[in-house]
């Protein structure tokens, strides 16, 4: 327990010392509206409802405590489940967070939303659970834009944003120096009207 602790100080320390973050964010009209396909393993949650979330297994606590966190923080979380109701991805969605890459807080303006966190657990990678879950989300199109972002180097979530024909709105650098940080963005009045 004591090395997690150690290990988890050394990586503070060196993030401290030097991070280097390239952040690419899409965004993609809605359409289909009204024209959800029905998948019985994608469950909507937008309150924490113990009951619910005790009824689910999950693979870790701490992919649990991530989701239990999300709801607490009023966003709402799209869990892709199987038939075990154990759940092998989840996505969230909300009108203002934290991106944790850039330590800078997204606001979207009223009807758009922005999706985050898009997790598979491991033992369920490459099944497609991700662009299953990204499509249902969109086609619910509960907003009128909606807009997600990944590290560059994630070319895995790359194809599939641009699978779904979203359209990149900006390339941001971030680099912290010494606990000095600044970013650098490839679409200024982006920066400006969704990052206040």
């Amino acid at each position: 327990m004591w090395i997690n602790k150690i290990k988890g100080l050394i990586v503070r320390l060196v993030r401290f010392i030097y991070t280097n973050n390239h952040l690419v964010i899409a965004s993609i009209k809605a359409s289909n509206r009204g024209v959800t396909p029905y998948d019985e393993n994608i469950v909507k949650l937008s309150a924490l409802g113990s009951a619910l979330i005790d009824s689910m297994t999950f693979l870790s606590i701490e992919t649990k405590n991530s989701v239990i966190k999300e709801l607490n923080k009023g966003s709402t979380v799209y869990l892709y489940l199987d038939e075990t109701k154990e759940v092998m991805h989840y996505s969230c969605l909300t009108n203002s967070v934290i991106i944790g890459e850039i330590k800078k807080k997204i606001y979207m303006v009223d009807g758009d939303a922005y999706i985050y966190n898009c997790f598979t657990e491991k033992e369920y990678r490459g099944r497609g659970l991700y662009p299953k879950t990204l499509s249902h989300i969109l086609n619910s199109a509960e907003f009128n834009h909606y807009y997600i972002a990944c590290i560059f180097s994630n070319v895995a979530s790359r194809k599939v944003i641009d699978r779904f024909g979203f359209i990149y709105q900006s390339h941001i650098y971030y680099y912290c120096l010494l606990g000095v940080a600044f970013s650098v963005t490839s679409n200024r009045q982006f920066y400006k009207d969704f990052f206040k």
